[in-house]
Parts: C-alpha cells; sequence; structure tokens
C-alpha cells in the first residue's frame, strides 16, 4: 500500500482522511508519525481551537492514544503522540473524550517508561499540564489515584538542568496545588515548597518559571507550612531583589507577602524585619520613579499589612508621603497611605507630619465623590491633630 501525504488533509482540514489514514497504516510508524504530525498542524494555526474540535468528533482524540497504547516502545510516537494530545486538549470537548478513554493513564505510563529521555518527558509533562489545567476529575485522579505529585517531584529532581521540563512539571504541581491544596500530603507540600525554592534561587531563570514557581508557593502557603517555607527568608529576599525590575515579578512576590500577613503575621513581621521592608522599600523607590502607579498601589497595600503587624521603617513611610503627592487623582492609592500614615505616626518623628493635614486638605477637596477616601482623610487629619 502506497504511503499516503496528509499536506493535502491538513490544507482541506480533511480530519475524517487524516484519522483515517493513520489507521489504515497500523503497522507504518513512519505514517503514524506523519498523522501525529498532521493533527498538530491542523490545530497550530489561526483559529485552531475549532480545527481541535472537529478532530476530536472526526476520532482524533481516540486515534492518538490508540497509538501511543500501541507503541510503548517507539519514542517518536510517545513524543509525536504527547504534542497532538496537548493541541487536541485546547478544546473542552476533546479534554472530556481524553478522560473518558482514560488519556491521563497513558500520558503517566509514557512518562514512566520514558523517564529518561528528556525530549518525551518535556512534552509529556506539557501535555500533563495542560489537562489538568482543564480538567478537574483529572487533577484529582493523579493527585490521589497516581501519586501525581510524587511522581512529577522525581522527574523533576531527575531533570533539574532543563528549564523546559521544571517549567510544565511547576506547572502541573501548580493547577493540582490550586484546586487540591486541602488533600496535599504534608510531606508533598514540603517537597514542593523546597523545590520551589531551589528553583528561585538559580541565576538566570525564565520569567515564565519564575512566576510558576511564586504561584506554586502561593498555593501550598497556609499557616502550617508557612513556618517551613520561611524558616530561612533569604530565598525570598534573593527574589524580590534580584527581579525588582520585573513589574510582574514583583507582583506576584508582594500577593506572596500579603497572603503570608494574613495567614502567618509571626511569620510575616519576622520576613519583614530580616529584609523584607528593606526589599519593598527599594520596589517602592523603583516603581514611584517609574510612575507605575498601578504597581505603587500594589506595593503601598502591602506596605499597609505590614506595617499593622507592628512592623516600622522609616524611609517605607517617607517614600509613601512622596506617593501621597505624586498620585493625587488615585484615590484607592491615597486611602492605602492615610492608613499607612495613622499606623505610622506612634513611631515616626513629628517633623514628617507638618504639611500632612494641609495635603488631607487638598486630597478631600479634589476627592469630594469619593466617601470612603474622604472619611479616611477625616479620620487621618483627626489622627494627626492629635500629635500637637
Amino acid at each position: 500500500m502506497l504511503r499516503p501525504s496528509f499536506d493535502e488533509a491538513v490544507t482541506t482540514k480533511a480530519y475524517d482522511m487524516i484519522v483515517q489514514h493513520i489507521r489504515d497504516h497500523w503497522d507504518d510508524r513512519h505514517v503514524i508519525v506523519e498523522g501525529l504530525m498532521a493533527v498538530q498542524q491542523c490545530i497550530d494555526r489561526k483559529g485552531g481551537e475549532s480545527d481541535a474540535k472537529c478532530l476530536g468528533v472526526s476520532g482524533a482524540c481516540d486515534v492518538v492514544l490508540d497509538v501511543m497504547a500501541a507503541n510503548m516502545q517507539s519514542e517518536e510516537i510517545q513524543f509525536y503522540g504527547t504534542q497532538a494530545f496537548r493541541f487536541l486538549a485546547t478544546s473542552s470537548r476533546n479534554v472530556l473524550r481524553f478522560e473518558a478513554k482514560r488519556g491521563l493513564n497513558q500520558l503517566t505510563q509514557s512518562l514512566v517508561y520514558y523517564v529518561a529521555v528528556p525530549r518525551v518527558v518535556r512534552e509529556v509533562l506539557w501535555a500533563l499540564a495542560t489537562l489538568l489545567g482543564a480538567s478537574e476529575p483529572s487533577g484529582l485522579a493523579f493527585l490521589e489515584a497516581m501519586d501525581g505529585t510524587l511522581l512529577v517531584l522525581k522527574t523533576l529532581h531527575r531533570h533539574t538542568d532543563n528549564l523546559d521540563i521544571q517549567l510544565h512539571g511547576c506547572q502541573s504541581l501548580l493547577s493540582m496545588a490550586t484546586r487540591f491544596k486541602s488533600r496535599f500530603r504534608e510531606d508533598a507540600i514540603a517537597s514542593t515548597g523546597a523545590l520551589m525554592k531551589g528553583l528561585l534561587v538559580r541565576q538566570s531563570l525564565p520569567r515564565s518559571l519564575v512566576v510558576v514557581c511564586l504561584k506554586c508557593v502561593t498555593a501550598i502557603a497556609d499557616k502550617d507550612s508557612a513556618t517551613g517555607l520561611f524558616a530561612d527568608g533569604s530565598w525570598f529576599r534573593f527574589v524580590f531583589i534580584t527581579y525588582i525590575d520585573d513589574e510582574i515579578v514583583v507582583l506576584e512576590v508582594v500577593h506572596l507577602y500579603i497572603l503570608l500577613c494574613h495567614i502567618a503575621p509571626t511569620v510575616a513581621l519576622t520576613l519583614s524585619s530580616g529584609g523584607g521592608l528593606d526589599c519593598l522599600h527599594e520596589a517602592l523607590v523603583t516603581y514611584h520613579n517609574h510612575r507605575h502607579e498601578a504597581t505603587v498601589y500594589e506595593l503601598l497595600r502591602l506596605v499597609r499589612h505590614v506595617f499593622a503587624l507592628s512592623a516600622t521603617h522609616q524611609d517605607v513611610v517617607r517614600v509613601a508621603l512622596s506617593c501621597q503627592t505624586t498620585y493625587t487623582t488615585h484615590a484607592r492609592l491615597q486611602i492605602e497611605v492615610c492608613c499607612i500614615v495613622r499606623l505610622a505616626l506612634p513611631w515616626t518623628p513629628g517633623s514628617l507630619w507638618t504639611t500632612q493635614i494641609e495635603v488631607l486638605n487638598q486630597l478631600m477637596q479634589l476627592h469630594q465623590t469619593d466617601a470612603i477616601l474622604r472619611r479616611e482623610g477625616q479620620y487621618t487629619k483627626t489622627a494627626v491633630g492629635l500629635l500637637g
């Protein structure tokens, strides 16, 4: 039988033909690989999600899993099969098809079988992260029935220098931790936290991996795990300062820091006095100078949370007051500054507040229709007035 060409089928969107060609040449691995590549090519273009759905209707999900199961010893078929799986999983209907045909089991088997082959591991973890992100039942099954956290952690420890593998593995862990944190075993939380912290202190990580690691720490952090995660806060300070010019990373750091203030105030206070507030001061100066209003607002929210724990830092207060006069039209930012001023009054010199009532009067006049800002401004005026 002559080998078919998939090019015309891809161009004309002849999805039934692609699936049938693969089944008609079941014993020809070259045709199977070309067919799997054709599935990917159909989806990897504009409007690909619609193509993925149509391929699923034509039986592409079934044929991909069937050829992977029948050819476990073929590295090429596992590689291109998992790629096709990932592209097909961009359609929610196909996710249901993969669930019905136990696609998670196939990915797990491929990962175990080819755990020493980086390119296959990368593709399997990428497909796994896609599936777990889209399917709650698959995430729960992988976590509990397959001990998925341990499997992913072992795989990541085996491929420490492959950052693509680290990224997709961490994304898989993040999907499970976000949805099923309460079902994580204590040892899994500790091991996941150790992995994330170890990655975060490495040099020259891509932003995407840094963000995923920070999100993962945020997802697993609670009042019980916080002490262990921040027993040595040097990793946190390293990330804060190293990526201080990366606004996206800084916002993830701020989110984690605020969470820590809520779930473990004592840990957050220790972190703040151990250099966390110095990092926060540096970030405030950086983004105030760059006029990044939205990020300055988030940083000031963090200042308010930290000061509420009785932490102190006069330089942070001075920058906050500079923000007060710079961003006069940002009402929510001004509310945060009002709270910061009241928290800082007991431990700052009176010379800082000589013009505060005048500034507050101007802000309240500017924001006459903002009831919350006017209320907070009045509270702050009263507190400052009591100093005299």
